[in-house]
């Protein structure tokens, strides 16, 4: 369990400076686009790893609906959710929809893992959305319906993505679990790609590559961190840790930009450590 929190520490250490470079995408380059080029990257780098690392790609044929379903699932509808929302909210309101995964991971915990709804856990749950409110509630809040519902389908894909992962986890390396569900991610987004008929001239060199150096890092160094923790953590524990996203992403921004941090935004962050913290020790 420990190597698993640390494992998904650094995923969220990782996804806060993400959410950075995202946040200067989203004015240039369009969340479909953004989202096929960070499955291409993925899909470039994971298949050739495959074939040096492992010189061979096999999938039980009774597993390919529920892997293929994962990458649909978690790296394709979540990934345009996600960059949609945020698009048509704003980044502060899209964050603290994104906030209640935790709920979703605590009641599929529940439903397919057979796992306890405690006092304990309702309590780090709601202290770490109340965390994140705090976190940003100086922020302007950008409220849609539309948005809302984006981010709430993102909020609920990704929890499904947790507890379709974690039975199989074990079963294959990460590289190879990794690629499958990539690939169909991958093709599935082409179409959808195409179908929102992007505009291309917005395209620069110097954001294509940062959308490629985001692939990169927030893609697929992270995913193995993600999916090495998900199997080694409870689904409530894992989702409970996505709220300490926020938190990272607040820190970057201090450290590199030099924005100023409030008393109530240092409260949001210490509410945020205690419940997953209390969490953690109880599990």
């Amino acid at each position: 369990m420990r190597r698993g929190i640390v494992a998904i520490v650094a995923v969220n250490m990782i996804w806060g400076f993400e959410a950075i470079g995202i946040e200067y995408l989203m004015s240039s380059m369009e969340p479909f686009v953004y989202t096929l080029i960070k499955l291409a990257v993925s899909v470039l780098i994971l298949v050739p790893l495959l074939l040096i690392k492992e010189k061979r790609f096999h999938i039980d044929r009774k597993d390919w609906p529920r892997i293929i379903l994962c990458g649909i699932v978690g790296m394709c509808i979540y990934f345009n959710a996600e960059n949609i929302g945020t698009e048509l909210t704003s980044a502060a309101f899209a964050t603290l929809v994104m906030a209640t995964v935790p709920v979703f991971g605590l009641v599929f915990d529940r439903i397919w893992f057979g796992g306890r709804i405690t006092k304990l856990k309702v309590v780090c749950v709601m202290g770490s959305i109340a965390g994140v409110y705090l976190l940003i509630a100086g922020e302007p809040m950008g409220v849609s319906i539309r948005g809302f519902l984006v981010m709430l389908l993102g909020a609920f894909m990704w929890s499904s993505y947790i507890a379709l992962v974690k039975p199989i986890e074990e079963k294959y390396s990460l590289t190879t679990l990794l690629t499958a569900m990539m690939l169909p991610a991958f093709i599935v987004q082409i179409p959808l790609t195409l179908l929102s008929h992007p505009q291309w001239t917005g395209l620069t060199a110097g954001n294509v590559l940062l959308a490629v150096l985001l692939g990169v890092v927030g893609v697929v160094i992270a995913e193995y961190l993600y999916v090495f923790a998900i199997g080694r953590l409870t689904v409530t524990m894992t989702s409970l840790f996505e709220n300490v996203f926020p938190l990272t992403s607040v820190v970057f921004s201090f450290v590199i930009f030099g924005t100023s941090l409030t008393a109530v935004q240092l409260v949001g962050g210490a509410v945020i450590l205690v419940s997953v913290t209390s969490l953690a020790l109880r599990e």
